[in-house]
């Protein structure tokens, strides 16, 4: 592979993983926005409110904000290990699973919120 190809694959792997942690700073461990109402549980809680996929939702309502707190730890540590993995350049494929499957709980989640970055 040409060095200006691997030099921009690399750029592009440390911009995910600086966009990646960035999501993780709005995660507010222990309770994750649940008092508040903000937060990672606002978010995931749109995936009910403005359901993009039925099925998705009614396994947002009936299944993960009933356990909402390991929820919460599960996607902070998943988001944290993703940012590592690819500002690091360790495991990159993993990162890349780990990254495609968050980016599409979080398209069914806020897809059809108003006013939502695309």
């Amino acid at each position: 592979m040409p060095r200006y190809q691997v030099v921009a694959a690399a750029c592009l792997r440390v911009l995910l993983g600086l966009l990646w942690h960035y999501n993780v700073s709005w995660k507010q461990a222990p309770d994750f926005g649940q008092d508040a109402g903000n937060g990672l549980n606002k978010f995931t809680s749109d995936a009910v409110s403005h359901p993009v996929f039925p099925p998705y939702s009614w396994l947002v309502e009936h299944v993960v904000l009933k356990a909402f707190t390991p929820f919460g730890w599960l996607v902070l540590i998943a988001e944290t290990t993703l940012a590592v993995l690819l500002l690091t350049g360790t495991w990159v494929r993993l990162a890349a699973a780990i990254g495609v499957a968050q980016s599409v709980a979080i398209a069914l989640s806020v897809a059809f919120v108003p006013n939502e970055w695309p």
